[in-house]
């Protein structure tokens, strides 16, 4: 609930490292909650690392000694164990005890439903090529209500402004509720994942998509 320790958290997190060392390179700093290719993107700067400053704001919390439960769906994500397991270093670098709890699907989002977590690792797709669905699924007071509880109205007026027909209001709306977002930091942006495909020298016309469908509708084999 403290905006500080949001903060020094993310600070205390080398994005790069998890990016070089963890995905060897398959991944994107994150510079914006939505990811390019859909309205809204803007490229607001990567987030820094910084754990000098990470723990002062701790201090300055009143946190020196804090000790926080970090949920994973187990096997969900590509190296999440690894990836959670290098964020505990680094937040213990800065005096962030970490408890991982590598918990079965359903069991982590019971969990994620009752509140029992402090950071809580999960993606997001664009499957619906839009944001509204995100906007509206993580950061409105009814759709937050089980995953993030993240509540203020002004966010929630903007969601409600930017669901109209003109993508130039929209851009408009959704670069003022990125701004908000990426100064509260309700969420903590580590990358943008890539998709990789292996393909066979055999087969003609297919086209990696970035939303994750296979289509084949036009797709052969030599």
């Amino acid at each position: 609930k403290d905006p500080r320790v949001r903060k020094a958290i993310s600070l205390a997190i080398d994005r790069n490292v998890i990016i070089k060392d963890l995905l060897l390179g398959y991944a994107r700093p994150v510079v914006n909650p939505v990811p390019p290719g859909l309205i809204g993107h803007v490229n607001l700067g990567q987030k820094p690392y910084d754990p000098e400053k990470a723990k002062a704001l701790l201090k300055q919390a009143g946190q020196t000694n804090l000790s926080i439960d970090f949920v994973l769906m187990k096997d969900l994500y590509p190296k999440q164990l690894e990836i959670a397991q290098a964020v505990a270093a680094m937040l213990g670098e800065v005096g962030i005890k970490v408890n991982i709890r590598n918990l079965e699907i359903a069991t982590a989002r019971e969990q994620r439903t009752a509140g029992n977590y402090d950071l809580f690792f999960s993606g997001w797709a664009h499957m619906p090529h839009d944001p509204d669905w995100y906007f509206g699924q993580w950061f409105t007071k009814a759709g937050a209500e089980k995953m993030t509880r993240f509540n203020d109205p002004k966010v929630e007026q903007l969601i409600a402004e930017g669901r109209v027909p003109d993508p130039k209001v929209r851009q408009q709306k959704y670069e003022e509720i990125e701004r908000i977002l990426w100064e509260d930091e309700p969420e903590i942006w580590p990358y943008y994942s890539v998709a990789i495909y292996a393909v066979s020298d055999k087969l003609r016309n297919f086209e990696a998509r970035r939303d994750y469908y296979v289509l084949l509708s036009e797709v052969g084999i030599a």
